[in-house]
């Protein structure tokens, strides 16, 4: 029985994957900021709960028609008809047995909405009767999606709604919840000693920032102008050869990076991590070479198809990458070049009429 949700679970992958990859940034970024560290148990956490969010959907959704000639499904609304259903399925087998399919499609009910319990109180600290309430919630609207066939987009629905779900659903998060209080503290992730600290890995998770902002701008440019091509303009040729209009697609991430670099004397990426470069003299100048010989050189060496720029880019990554691990600050290449040792950038402080305790100073004297 479990066979029949093999593509379910690698569509789950791949876009939990892809969900991950998205929603990397604004957890680092909330990481470093309130704890001064990003830890790989937060990765495994974060990818995980991503490929159980399009499990979720992939498992109950998945697959739709390929076309609209099919059998519509039908209901139950009785609340406990698993019951008979399993009495009469192990009647036939002569016995009650563990690959009983009915009793797999309970088990299975109850398993799926466990990692929900467990996610909601390892996340966002609540308990068992929020992951309860949330998992009815979660669990209805999948079954409504289900019985009005997607909203309305098939005239029928495609997949069998079963009060019976809701109830084992909602048992599956209560037990999910219950089951991860032993392991809750291990998730737990307490304020490091100094926040301030430049660590290698805080550096090179700032780097690989940097990448996924260059990659998703990219990519948006070239789909925005392949799409502007195909529907406005389908009689123009593809992209011209050519240095110059091999650029074109990474001008909206270098302009991002170049001025971001000009303006803040940082990157996107230490800018996402909290870090920011300490500057000297001449100020303008350090930001164009930390520019020039980091991110922005990075850019140019990726975009430019030539037998000479991967081999480039590879030595380029390889020494950069040595450099935020061996040098002292972890400042990198570019802050070498550039003379800008790299620094934590310093919260912003409350305002001093709002804070509940006045300075010593006011204090009135006896």
């Amino acid at each position: 029985m479990l066979s029949k949700f093999g593509p379910s679970t690698v569509l789950a992958i791949v876009f939990g994957v892809l969900l991950a990859v998205l929603a990397f940034i604004p957890v680092a970024a909330v990481r470093y900021r309130r704890t001064g560290k990003l830890r790989l148990l937060d990765i495994a956490l974060l990818l995980g709960c991503a490929i159980y969010s399009m499990a979720l959907w992939t498992y109950t959704l998945v697959p739709i028609p390929e076309t609209l000639d099919y059998k519509c499904a039908t209901m139950n609304l009785q609340p406990f008809w698993f019951i008979e259903d399993i009495a009469r399925s192990a009647a036939k087998a002569g016995g009650l047995r563990l690959n009983n399919p009915q009793l797999l499609q309970v088990v299975f009910n109850v398993i799926l909405f466990m990692p929900l319990g467990a996610f909601i109180r390892l996340l966002f600290r609540k308990g068992a009767i929020v992951a309860t309430a949330l998992g009815l919630l979660i669990s209805t609207i999948i079954e409504v999606t289900q019985l009005t066939g997607n909203f309305g987009i098939f005239p029928c629905a495609y997949r069998f709604f079963d009060v019976d779900d809701l109830s084992m659903n909602t048992l599956g998060a209560l037990l999910g919840s219950l089951a991860i209080i032993p392991f809750a503290r291990l998730f737990q992730q307490k304020q490091a000693s100094r926040v301030d600290t430049v660590t290698a890995g805080r550096r090179i998770v700032g780097v690989f920032a940097d990448i996924l902002v260059i990659f998703f701008l990219t990519l948006t440019m070239i789909m925005t102008s392949q799409t502007v091509q195909l529907y406005l303009f389908p009689s123009l040729a593809e992209w011209p050869d050519g240095i110059v209009y091999q650029l074109v697609p990474l001008f909206p991430a270098f302009a991002l990076e170049f001025l971001w670099v000009l303006v803040d004397g940082r990157t996107c990426g230490e800018a996402i991590v909290g870090l920011r470069p300490i500057e000297g003299s001449w100020p303008l100048l350090r930001r164009v070479l930390k520019f020039a010989t980091g991110v922005g050189l990075f850019m140019v060496l990726s975009m430019v198809s030539s037998s000479y720029t991967m081999p480039c880019l590879a030595v380029f990554s390889l020494a950069s990458l040595l450099l935020i691990i061996v040098t002292p600050d972890h400042r990198g290449l570019s802050g070498l070049i550039s003379g800008m040792p790299m620094g934590v950038a310093p919260e912003r402080q409350p305002d001093a009429k709002a804070s509940p305790n006045p300075p010593a100073d006011h204090c009135r004297r006896r």
